[in-house]
């Protein structure tokens, strides 16, 4: 699967749903913890799907028993399956802003690379010049309307280059952040999605949202890349300070060293959640 966003909303209200709350019934935190990992490593896959025969991975991964496994797959309605796939319907619906975006970059990428390749044979066509035989004293001299164009291209030429310079410049002015290549794709997709819905930004805005984005998060990485998805998955041109509740989860993120029980700490941030 190509590089993507690994991202799903998690729906602050699950904890209360009568499914989530048999299962903490029968296997209390331990089988709350494993459905939502179950659930990212959905969320890697191709189509979101995985293997049935590979459970005992899953088990192996996780750290967890088949009893628990196999239970949250096919006991209480979270999972459907056909006999050699699983997955999540939730998932999915949640997802497809995801989707629909990535089918816009691509469709966007595609008109992107046809029209270089028109403005390459237009340049390579004015370019090309026609040998005549010695006594043809008739000289070629380009129209007013031809000499109009060829300037225009230099101009929008020169524009470019312009915009490269300063994209440059704000990158490397930048490079706490985007020397993350996550965040450089988060950025990248803000500003793609600014495309999609109208309303292009210009290098200068780019800067001045990095400028909004630091004073938000403190320079802090990890929080910017949140901050732009909530961005990207509302369709919102600005960005916006974080909820609460995803302002914790990223902290407990960040706080965790990788010691101790890993179940035993993430039971523990959600139920502060």
């Amino acid at each position: 699967m190509k590089k993507d966003v690994y991202y799903f909303p998690h729906f602050c209200h699950s904890r209360s749903d009568n499914k989530m709350r048999r299962i903490m019934k029968d296997f209390k935190h331990e089988g709350y913890s494993v459905f939502y990992q179950v659930l990212e490593i959905l969320r890697e896959q191709e189509e979101f799907k995985y293997p049935l025969e590979d459970c005992d991975l899953l088990v192996d991964d996780l750290k967890t028993t088949d009893i628990i496994l196999n239970s949250l797959i096919h006991n209480y309605g979270l999972f459907e399956n056909d006999g050699i796939f699983f997955w999540s319907n939730d998932l999915i619906d949640s997802l497809q802003p995801f989707i629909k975006m990535k089918q816009q970059r691509i469709e966007a990428a595609k008109k992107s690379v046809e029209a270089r390749k028109r403005k390459a044979l237009l340049l390579n066509k004015k370019q090309t010049t026609v040998e005549r035989p010695l006594n043809d004293r008739k000289t070629e001299v380009e129209t007013p309307v031809e000499q109009s164009k060829v300037n225009e291209s230099k101009v929008n030429e020169s524009k470019v280059n312009e915009s490269k310079v300063n994209e440059s410049k704000v990158k490397e002015r930048f490079s706490f952040l985007f020397s993350h290549s996550e965040f450089e794709e988060s950025f990248n997709d803000f500003v793609e999605m600014r495309k999609s819905i109208k309303a292009v930004m210009t290098e200068r805005a780019k800067e001045l949202l990095l400028i909004k984005l630091c004073d938000l998060t403190n320079k802090d990485v990890h929080v910017s890349i949140e901050i732009l998805n909530q961005s990207i998955l509302n369709n919102w041109k600005g960005i916006f300070s974080l909820k609460n509740d995803s302002e914790k989860l990223n902290n407990y993120g960040k706080s965790n060293n990788g010691t101790g029980n890993k179940n035993d700490e993430l039971v523990e941030a959600l139920k502060n959640w």
